[in-house]
């Protein structure tokens, strides 16, 4: 294959509020598939700016279900890391 192309290419901005955490952006896909997406979500318990905010995971995981619906098969497999959140939320639905 060509290796000289990605076989994703990212562009993301994410902001957050107390208790808040918004991301959106586009993917475009080695094979010109693009997707664009927003996540956002409000009304968290923990108000701070540290790392595995609930709002961040819950952001993770959608983008992660969103990339896992639209990944094209022709790429192969998906190139992600794993996680103890998303296995946890794998791990119920099964």
């Amino acid at each position: 294959g060509d290796t000289s192309r990605p076989l994703i290419w990212i562009g993301s901005k994410s902001g957050m509020m107390d208790g808040m955490r918004a991301d959106t952006g586009i993917w475009r896909f080695a094979d010109g598939t693009q997707i664009a997406f927003a996540t956002m979500n409000e009304g968290s318990a923990d108000s701070g700016y540290g790392f595995e905010h609930e709002g961040d995971i819950v952001n993770g995981i959608l983008g992660w279900a969103i990339a896992s619906y639209w990944w094209p098969e022709a790429l192969g497999p998906m190139p992600t890391v794993r996680s103890a959140y998303l296995d946890l939320i794998l791990g119920n639905l099964a």
